[in-house]
């Protein structure tokens, strides 16, 4: 799930500015871009779903200074790093002066760059997540079901009725994580519950489901352009809008019936001595977190310098070339940081 989202997240960012350039771009490019976009923006929640199917899971008896302890050395130092880098970045690519309240300021806000709010999701459902664990554990699953409904559907309405008005106050750095508590209690539920089919069937049903939501976002969105332009953006493609939310729980049940289920997933025991015995797949999604902070960079320069283009083809050609790019150098990077002493702890 987090490879799936990490793939998603790279993709997205590659092309989504061909959605916002309406009427500047081809029209192929424009529905090239409309289409990696519908396609990508499932890709946070099912990030913040697989973190609550795992970190959710009941059993585990862990103190809250172990719990707090663990979680604050993986994101405490990444955030202060990568938010301080990224702040001093913005301004140098953007030409404006660096003021020194810029960092505080803009910490306090929860975006020192476009990407990093998703630290301080992570960081606040990690906050909660010990009391959330007894509340699982206590409460019969009925009481847990319709609380995630509840959270997801709170959400949603929260989310249509700002964007439609355009009232409602911006989060920031201390309540960024509140709109998600939904998913994370929602990754939970879909990976506990029993399979409602054989795979087969489920995840053939999953990937329509899959693919007609996203093709009618796609199409939703294009007409609201023909209509009003760039006015309401990429309204139906927030994160918490039915749109997303069904690709999301769709991929849910389309990975577990493609790969199967495995057992509960215990972080709390070591690691194993050798890494190569590791699942790739275990393997590949350590890499995530590191590829989400660093792949803006790379997408700054490869958006800001791309050549002028002979044909839509080319352009299509591109930035699909692009994202396998991006994916594969930051993937480099990241494991290779990973090996360097200290520096492994900012990604």
């Amino acid at each position: 799930m987090r490879v799936v989202s990490a793939i998603a997240v790279v993709s997205g960012h590659v092309c989504t500015h061909l959605v916002w350039e309406w009427g500047k771009v081809s029209d192929r490019e424009w529905h090239f871009g409309n289409l990696v976009a519908a396609t990508s923006r499932f890709s946070v929640p099912l990030f913040v779903m697989a973190s609550g199917a795992v970190l959710l899971q009941s059993g585990r008896a862990q103190s809250l200074r172990t719990f707090y302890g663990r979680r604050a050395s993986r994101l405490a130092i990444p955030l202060l790093v990568w938010s301080c880098f990224y702040v001093w970045f913005s301004r140098l690519t953007t030409g404006q002066e660096l003021v020194w309240t810029d960092f505080s300021k803009l910490l306090l806000l929860g975006r020192p760059y476009y990407h990093l709010y998703f630290l301080f999701v992570i960081m606040g459902l990690y906050l909660f997540t010990p009391f959330l664990r007894l509340f699982i554990d206590a409460a019969p699953r009925k009481y847990v079901v319709v609380a995630t409904a509840l959270a997801v559907g709170l959400a949603f309405v929260d989310k249509l009725h700002r964007s439609l008005t355009g009232l409602g106050v911006d989060p920031n750095a201390f309540s960024y994580f509140v709109p998600w508590i939904g998913y994370y209690l929602l990754g939970y539920v879909l990976l506990t519950t029993p399979m409602p089919a054989n795979r087969r069937r489920v995840a053939w049903i999953a990937a329509a489901t899959f693919v007609g939501v996203m093709l009618a976002n796609a199409m939703g969105n294009w007409v609201m352009h023909i209509a009003f332009g760039n006015r309401y953006g990429l309204m139906l493609y927030h994160h918490h809008l039915l749109g997303p939310m069904i690709m999301a729980i769709s991929a849910v049940f389309f990975l577990r019936a493609f790969l199967g289920d495995g057992g509960p997933v215990d972080r709390s025991s070591e690691r194993p001595a050798s890494q190569a015995k590791r699942p790739i797949g275990q393997r590949l999604a350590d890499l995530t977190l590191g590829i989400y902070l660093i792949h803006p960079i790379p997408v700054l320069f490869v958006r800001d310098y791309q050549p002028r283009f002979s044909s839509p083809w080319s352009s299509i050609a591109y930035h699909s070339g692009a994202i396998i790019a991006i994916l594969a150098v930051c993937s480099a990077v990241v494991w290779l940081l990973r090996r360097i002493p200290y520096a492994r702890r900012l990604v």
